[in-house]
């Protein structure tokens, strides 16, 4: 996906600690595979979500990404954008701030949006 240029963002980076005990983010071999795979988004210019749905789900409680991969993701200068996965039109902000604040921790100081397929950069 990363490869293809078809996208400008990848969301839910790491969706699947909804349907496991992810007791193997910590494990040697997802790390590689999280660096091997951050470093194919920055070559193709994506941005990364951060997701804050993950934070309605009982099983998860976190945004998408999680807080290593985030640091890993501001490394490596990759842009992020922020998102609700919003299904209804109260749900379009949810727990935005909570989302910047988490972003500014990390060491983000902008935010990319999109019109057009344009990525328009904004300060938090």
């Amino acid at each position: 996906m990363a490869s293809s240029g078809l996208f400008d963002s990848v969301g839910h980076f790491d969706v699947l600690k909804v349907w496991t005990d992810y007791s193997f983010q910590n494990e040697d071999w997802y790390k590689e595979e999280v660096l091997k795979t951050l470093k194919t988004i920055k070559k193709s210019g994506m941005c990364i979500e951060i997701n804050t749905s993950g934070w309605k789900r009982a099983k998860c409680k976190e945004q998408y990404p999680s807080m290593w991969i985030l640091r890993e993701i501001k490394k490596l200068n990759i842009p992020i954008t922020i998102g609700a996965d919003s299904h209804y039109p109260d749900e379009v902000d949810y727990e935005l701030e909570k989302a910047i604040k988490i972003a500014k921790e990390v060491g983000f100081r902008s935010v990319m949006i999109f019109k057009d397929r344009k990525r328009i950069e904004i300060d938090i």
